[in-house]
């Protein structure tokens, strides 16, 4: 039997959901055979979607499918158009050039594809760029560009390496010899922030298992031990301090010099403060401190003052004062929300 796969963005109205909570939507049953419900508008796609972000000038969603990319008109919530991402989508990743009308896509093999958008009914691959191998693919997963647009930094997974390019030649600036599994990148001013879910490079004494290829600290249920967080200068790629986060740590969202980490193994939010790069503290993302673990928190958003957290495992958004880390309430999803992006008053997931 052939699977076929389904994506699915919804689209919440932030403003007044709780007096118009199902308008538009459809149940969506699970091969559990449960039934998730969510609000707002859904739109349907073919394919796998695992990322996604909104363009500078707010007219076009772009969505990193599990192979190919999507353009959606964010006013009436409408797929526009698809394009072929060759070699298929890795994890994550997904960037706007600043400026122009490229969008940049990492792919699970070694190399980004670049889009034009100057039609988002009609997106058109322009040019690709190979990246660096150690050993196999590079699998190349979080990308970001820096605020000029001199640099654009990528995650390359299964080299445990950060790499920096300019991005009119395609040429490496530096590489950054990181932790295991580099995963999300976001820039902030000139500090790069790089997650790394295998945690950091293993002792020699430490208890280790391969992972792709890469000896991995383990603990005694087999599974990684640690998380970490990189922060590396930007201009030249230099390590300014690695963090130890909770289990699995994936995206980030930063607010007021304050690095919000999500980690999926762990149920829990850690906080990383950019000025003195230290960790804060970390809480969790669980609905309920009672519940088993499974929440899952893999994609984060945020307006300065509320977080928005996807708890993949509870099929929710999760809405934390950002201040007082309290849990103002949860919208419902359809099943394993994996991107979140804000625009205005709505929410989509």
């Amino acid at each position: 039997m052939r699977r076929v796969w389904i994506g699915i963005i919804v689209a919440i109205s932030l403003v007044g959901c709780n007096q118009n909570p199902m308008v538009g939507s459809e149940p969506n049953v699970l091969p559990t055979g449960f039934i998730l419900n969510s609000p707002g508008q859904r739109l349907e796609m073919p394919g796998r979607p695992v990322d996604m972000i909104l363009t500078s000038n707010g007219n076009t969603i772009v969505v990193k499918d599990f192979n190919a990319i999507r353009t959606v008109d964010p006013k009436s919530n409408s797929l526009l158009a698809s394009a072929t991402l060759p070699g298929g989508a890795s994890l994550t990743g997904i960037a706007e050039r600043p400026n122009t009308d490229e969008i940049w896509v990492t792919n699970a093999q070694s190399a980004i594809q670049i889009f034009s958008i100057a039609d988002p009914a009609k997106p058109e691959k322009v040019r690709e760029i190979q990246l660096p191998k150690v050993k196999g693919q590079a699998f190349p997963c979080g990308i970001a560009f820096s605020k000029s647009g001199n640099h654009v930094v990528i995650a390359l997974s299964m080299n445990n390496q950060v790499v920096a390019l300019n991005p009119e030649s395609g040429n490496i600036l530096w590489t950054s010899n990181v932790g295991v599994a580099p995963f999300a990148i976001e820039i902030q001013e000139d500090t790069v922030i790089v997650t790394e879910q295998g945690g950091p490079i293993p002792e020699e004494e430490d208890e280790t298992a391969p992972s792709a290829g890469t000896e991995t600290e383990i603990d005694e249920r087999g599974v990684a031990a640690k998380g970490s967080v990189s922060l590396l200068e930007l201009k030249t790629g230099k390590s300014i301090a690695q963090i130890e986060t909770g289990l699995q740590p994936g995206a980030i969202t930063v607010n007021n010099n304050t690095a919000f980490i999500a980690e999926a193994n762990n149920d829990s939010i850690s906080l990383i403060d950019l000025k003195t790069n230290k960790k804060l503290s970390s809480f969790e993302s669980k609905p309920d401190p009672n519940l088993p673990f499974g929440s899952m928190p893999n994609a984060l958003t945020s307006d300065g003052k509320r977080l928005f957290v996807a708890n993949a495992g509870n099929n929710s958004v999760a809405i934390f004062d950002i201040q007082s880390k309290e849990l103002l309430g949860q919208i419902p999803t359809d099943w394993y929300p994996s991107a979140l992006l804000l625009q205005g008053d709505n929410l989509f997931i």
